[in-house]
């Protein structure tokens, strides 16, 4: 008979390390890992798992042994389908419109696309394959903006490439593997992390790995099911049947006070529609940070900079200083307009870097979460390696490509360095006379790879360094010699700006939430029943991020900013202020 556990994880409480020691107890019982299946809906998620199963095992497994038993799911479903040719709407649009180039289509008719290509994935998904539950889905939505005409033009169009094309979507490949003559393999152990975002496809395929396993350990939080909008199904999650359940009781992150005002939040909703979860927060600042559960609200962000930026951080175990949240992309880094800096530019005046955080893609499509530094990669290794040119050391054949391709290849204003004679292209090429494990010295560079640049030359006036969003910068180059002195440059990582979604999973010494919410998320939430506890569980994660301090963003609006519902201080507006 099988068994089935179902874990509930608080934030900070440990889930995924909840989930390897089910595992390991298995093992421990010469259980064969092979037979064991984890799966994760993120590249970044299994990432960690893997590694969280290496460290306990000693290392013992190799990669190979490692990806066959933890994967994500569209990983595991693509090889049972053979790895089938992936398309997206994006490889559909131009072909659409018959032209060569999305440049050639303008805004509204992308918007217009896009849009039919989501209710058409979302009826899919949340109804049955076929156009008439697309249908059913479009008229459920009461969508003005998309005609019935051109959404059965996008949706028969769209099948056609595919089958012309003899290429898959994500939907395709789940719906394929539900049928049938597709075999999932037995497994001893199956673990699941994050369910409470499945959608109804999804818990269909999880419900068929579920009836091929001995033992599934199933963990999740209703309280953070944050994308209803993407069709997950937080009930499903509540009302899957199981042998036993678990509620994690300990969260080592949180702190009172933060746990204090999370409870208050995630209380709101309903007790009919979540599970209750008695437990205690533990974080009791072990290592002096010089605030801990302080829970601070501004509006001024100079006034936020000038007295907690700069904020010493000692607790060595947390790797992300600063997590600047939003509710959408648009907030993320936005200067309103009574104020005279955004987020970037306040953290480009105290000389520290940091990454922006891609929206969250990967919860739904296996992808890597992708971060984007504020100074380019390139140019950082760029101004290393110069140094150590300078220096008289030597440098790999990877590095002198990388390093290459950041030199002008013919003189340029301003840039005391080029490679000679046209030679740049030639150089960068996979055959090209720099071997990879080669290693080279600045005569080398000079005197085989066509480098015309003075040893004695300082890295600014020889590299094209120019920064991604000028208007972020008073003077890039002061801007960069500061980081390069102070060290920063190796710490982007510590400092991330992100909305609440694409940040799931992700813990900080301090958070600064953004407490604007716009127009479509504020009106959500006033519908009321499931669309109000949607919203509330959003602010949930994004209070429940901070290890140590809260600081709750409350920009001032102009009037013009408030036409249209276009920001809402929902701090204000939950707590019925």
């Amino acid at each position: 008979m099988a068994y089935i556990e179902k874990i509930f994880g608080p934030p900070g409480t440990g889930k995924t390390f909840t989930l390897v020691e089910r595992l390991q107890e298995h093992l421990n019982k010469n259980c064969p890992f092979d037979q064991t299946l984890t799966v994760s809906f993120t590249k970044v998620a299994a990432r960690h798992i893997k590694k969280r199963i290496q460290k306990r095992n000693n290392y013992k497994f190799n990669d190979e042994e490692l990806h066959h038993s933890v994967r994500t799911i569209d990983s595991y479903l693509m090889k049972k389908l053979n790895y089938p040719d992936i398309c997206y709407p994006v490889h559909f649009l131009t072909e659409f419109y018959q032209i060569k180039k999305d440049k050639e289509i303008n805004e509204d008719k992308k918007r217009n696309f896009y849009a039919a290509t989501t209710i058409i994935e979302m009826g899919r998904i949340t109804e049955e394959d076929g156009i008439e539950n697309i249908l059913k889905y479009y008229d459920s939505q009461k969508r003005a903006d998309i005609s019935r005409k051109f959404l059965i033009q996008v949706a028969e169009s769209y099948g056609n490439y595919k089958k012309n094309h003899q290429k898959m979507d994500w939907v395709d490949v789940k719906y394929k593997c539900l049928q049938d003559k597709i075999k999932f393999d037995h497994n001893i152990v199956l673990m699941i992390d994050e369910a409470q975002d499945f959608n109804r496809l999804e818990w269909s395929i999880i419900n068929k790995l579920i009836a091929v396993s001995k033992n599934t350990y199933i963990a999740g939080d209703d309280d953070q099911a944050i994308y209803r909008f993407k069709g997950g199904e937080v009930e499903t999650f509540l009302k899957l049947p199981v042998d036993k359940k678990t509620v994690l009781k300990k969260s080592p992150r949180l702190n009172k006070k933060i746990w204090d005002l999370a409870e208050k939040i995630i209380h709101l909703i309903p007790k009919e529609e979540r599970q209750e979860k008695q437990y205690t927060p533990t974080n009791e600042n072990k290592y002096n940070m010089p605030h801990c559960g302080l829970i601070h609200e501004f509006r001024n962000k100079e006034s936020f900079e000038k007295n907690y930026l700069n904020m010493k951080i000692t607790d060595p175990e947390v790797d992300i200083h600063w997590l600047f949240l939003s509710r959408n992309n648009r907030e993320k880094d936005m200067k309103y307009s009574q104020e005279n800096y955004c987020w970037s530019q306040i953290l480009a005046k105290n000389n520290l870097t940091w990454e922006i955080i891609d929206d969250s893609n990967g919860a739904k499509n296996g992808a890597e979460r992708g971060t984007t530094p504020n100074v380019p990669i390139d140019q950082v290794q760029g101004i290393e390696t110069w140094i150590t040119l300078q220096k008289g050391n030597k440098i790999s054949g990877e590095e002198a490509k990388d390093f290459i391709r950041i030199i002008p290849a013919k003189p340029e204003k301003g840039i005391s360095s080029f490679i000679r004679d046209r030679k740049k292209t030639a150089l960068l090429k996979p055959d090209s006379i720099i071997l990879k494990k080669g290693q080279y010295n600045y005569d080398d560079l000079k005197s085989k790879f066509y480098l015309d640049a003075n040893i004695n030359t300082p890295w600014f006036e020889i590299l094209r360094l120019i920064p991604t969003k000028k208007e972020h910068y008073v003077d890039y180059i002061q801007y960069l010699k500061n980081i390069m002195e102070n060290g920063n440059y190796k710490n982007s990582k510590r400092i991330r700006l992100s909305t609440i979604h694409g940040a799931k999973g992700l813990e900080s010494a301090n958070t600064v939430l953004n407490c604007d919410w716009p127009r479509l998320p504020y009106e959500t939430y006033c519908r009321g029943k499931k669309d109000r506890d949607e919203e509330l569980r959003v602010f949930y994660v994004g209070v429940t991020r901070t290890k140590y301090n809260l600081f709750l963003y409350q920009p001032d609006f102009t009037f013009g900013e408030y036409k249209g519902m276009k920001h809402n201080n929902f701090w204000n507006k939950i707590r019925g202020k």
